[in-house]
């Protein structure tokens, strides 16, 4: 069992069902973002790696 608690915000549950889908990402909103991306890799892949091949309980609440 991997279990990961965040101190973040929180997901809508619309942003939750949309977090495990294959390039997902919250952190590019506009084209410039793409552009100053400095990593190799692309974003939005582990949750939907992870959930491919595991059983995955997600939960979240907004403030």
């Amino acid at each position: 069992m991997i279990q990961v608690i965040d101190d973040g915000q929180g997901m809508t549950e619309d942003d939750a069902l949309i977090s495990f889908q294959r390039h997902s990402t919250s952190k590019i909103s506009s084209y410039e973002d793409l552009e100053n991306i400095l990593t190799l890799g692309f974003r939005g892949e582990a949750l939907a790696s992870i959930w491919s091949v595991s059983q995955v309980e997600l939960k979240t609440k907004t403030a």
